[in-house]
């Protein structure tokens, strides 16, 4: 099975009706947590980030970085403008322009 990250975590919450930040903080403390993924840590009440369990940690090259999940749903269900695709797909950039493949 191909691997998962936060993003496609994301989108599979955001696909499912009912999906919930909860839900979503659950499947990645389960999927990256408990040291399974170096560069993520849950951040809790009991850990060093002294911080709500709805959240995360990733340690990004600069430094670890905490994040508030509260919200991610909502936001990621936000829809593109219809006519943003196809100006994408337009651009003279080669790589933005693979960025929105034809459905």
């Amino acid at each position: 099975a191909k691997p998962q990250g936060i993003m496609a975590l994301l989108d599979e919450q955001c696909l499912l009706g009912q999906g919930s930040d909860a839900k979503l903080i659950s499947n990645m403390h389960a999927a990256f947590g408990k040291g399974k993924h170096p560069c993520y840590e849950e951040a809790g009440p009991s850990t060093p980030w002294r911080a709500r369990a709805a959240n995360f940690v990733v340690k990004h090259y600069a430094g670890p970085i905490l994040y508030l999940c509260s919200g991610f749903i909502d936001k990621n269900r936000d829809t593109l403008f219809e006519s943003l695709p196809e100006l994408m797909r337009s651009s003279s950039s080669p790589f933005v322009a693979s960025l929105f493949p034809e459905k």
